[in-house]
């Protein structure tokens, strides 16, 4: 088992500014969502999305190109590092799928006008990742991961790695996950058909897609060796898997999340039995929920715990997502309370728990499970725990 404790939580989203707010808003059965054409520049396209109110999106050059990915992320780490000791060393880890996209179309709209004069930052913003620079700049070196939509819980496990590192020089991380609103994600997925023109809602029987969405999830780190974490929640363990069998659709199968599940309570010297609830992918989409689904019943096999789903709430946030989901994972194993999906009233899938309309109480006792899935075929899994004493 391992024991890493976190120091601090910070997000920022269609539902609020900061993590306690956010929280009271999924508790609440609250959703953030409006329509592409309201938020994004250069589309015709029109869907729902959900977006963040009042984000700044103009694209400022000095050094680095600076864009709302950058301002997103920015914003949730520093309500998370409020707990940061700066005596102690810190380094970065994060995540993100598309990064400062904008970039490519505003080149593609400047080049189509003879008189712009175009900037070598601008050029170097399409092969250096701007968005990771912003960000490692708050700590000492770091590393960025794209692994779509698990790109942040994958960072976190590459944070918790090294904190276990007994050469390592560290005892805190600060990682981060972001993605906003861009064509990329959006017209993206709807050329795919995961994308719903209206409502996601996922693990019912009518589900149509995911709902495309953009935000920061960011949190502190730390290792067992430092005693005073200011959020009694941990990390006891983790796992992670690719089966890459298509470059999109997770196998039916669910193969490949189940081994990352396995590995994951292998870690926490847990058994299925200790997990009292589950922070679910759920994108919305016919194939992910059927084969998440599949997982659990390898795992749980018919005594599947209740599960939930945060997407019908606040978006897919891409590369954010699996650590807005860890997030979840944290408050819920504190709070002893599961925030409900989002759900239209329609018939749930089933053989499956699902909660809806009200939070769900949790045992005094016990593990919750989070879930991420990415394209690829990638699934990681994590078991977050009460702060020992």
């Amino acid at each position: 088992m391992i024991d890493l404790s976190f120091s601090g939580l910070g997000v920022i989203c269609s539902l609020g500014g900061s993590w306690p707010e956010t929280w009271e808003a999924l508790l609440a059965g609250r959703r953030g969502i409006c329509d592409t054409k309201a938020t994004l520049r250069y589309t015709q396209m029109s869907s729902s999305v959900s977006a963040v109110r009042e984000l700044d999106r103009r694209l400022v050059e000095e050094q680095l190109i600076e864009g709302a990915a950058s301002r997103l992320a920015c914003h949730a780490c520093r309500e998370a590092m409020q707990g940061y000791d700066p005596s102690l060393p810190i380094v970065v880890f994060g995540g993100s799928t598309h990064g400062e996209s904008d970039i490519l179309f505003d080149l593609a709209r400047r080049i189509g006008v003879r008189s712009t004069q175009l900037s070598p930052v601008r050029w170097r913003g399409l092969i250096e990742d701007s968005l990771a620079a912003q960000v490692i700049g708050l700590g000492d070196g770091g590393t960025w991961v794209y692994s779509s939509c698990t790109s942040s819980l994958h960072a976190l496990i590459l944070a918790a790695l090294e904190l276990q590192d007994d050469a390592s020089s560290f005892n805190q991380t600060l990682v981060v996950g972001v993605d906003a609103l861009s064509i990329l994600g959006t017209e993206g997925f709807a050329r795919i058909g995961a994308a719903s023109p209206n409502n996601c809602i996922p693990f019912h029987e009518c589900r149509n897609g995911t709902l495309v969405g953009e935000g920061a999830a960011a949190l502190l780190l730390r290792s067992s060796r430092i005693d005073n974490a200011e959020v009694p929640g941990r990390l006891a363990g983790f796992g992670m898997c690719c089966e890459a069998l298509h470059h999109t659709r997770p196998g039916e199968s669910g193969d490949s999340l189940a081994s990352a599940i396995h590995q994951a309570l292998s870690h926490a010297e847990a058994e299925p039995c200790d997990i009292v609830a589950v922070v679910l992918h759920g994108t919305g989409t016919q194939q992910n929920d059927a084969a998440e689904l599949n997982a659990l019943k390898q795992v749980f096999g018919k005594r599947i715990p209740p599960v939930t789903s945060i997407k019908g709430a606040i978006g897919h946030t891409m590369g954010a997502a699996g650590l807005f989901n860890a997030l979840v994972g944290i408050q819920a194993s504190v709070d002893r309370v599961l925030p409900p999906t989002w759900s239209d009233g329609s018939a749930i899938m089933s053989d499956i728990d699902l909660v809806v309309g009200e939070p769900r109480g949790l045992p005094s006792e016990g593990m919750v499970l989070v879930n991420s899935s990415g394209f690829g075929g990638n699934s990681v899994a994590a078991v977050f725990a009460r702060q020992l004493h």
